[in-house]
């Protein structure tokens, strides 16, 4: 389920998914409980531009993001206190390929032949 706006009717139902193990998605961000974990998945179009400035920055807006919903106190009891696990993944003709995740202190992580380097 998508959401654009952290109050109201379709921000309950998204977090009572949520809370269900469903996968939703809150302007753009995707979210997931992974066991004690709260999955946090960005998506990327364009695999030629992403390098370790557009992966921290992805992660970083998917941050503040997050941070939208964590000002509601309905969110907070749900998302409060689990680990983060980031990923960012390609979204190429709707299969998602992880290109990088940020470990727990806040490192970049790529998959195998990324970034690539430009030619």
């Amino acid at each position: 389920m998508r959401f654009d706006d952290p109050t109201g009717r379709r921000a309950d139902v998204a977090l009572e998914l949520l809370r269900e193990g469903k996968y939703v998605v809150y302007r753009g961000l995707g979210l997931h409980f992974l066991g004690p974990q709260l999955e946090c998945r960005l998506f990327v179009t364009h695999p030629e531009v992403v390098d370790e400035a557009r992966a921290e920055s992805e992660f970083s807006l998917g941050r503040a993001k997050l941070d939208e919903l964590l000002n509601r106190e309905d969110w907070t009891s749900a998302l409060a206190g689990r680990l983060q696990r980031w990923e960012l993944l390609l979204d190429y003709y709707g299969e998602a390929i992880l290109l990088c995740r940020l470990n727990e202190a806040g490192k970049l992580l790529w998959s195998p032949g990324w970034p690539k380097r430009a030619v």
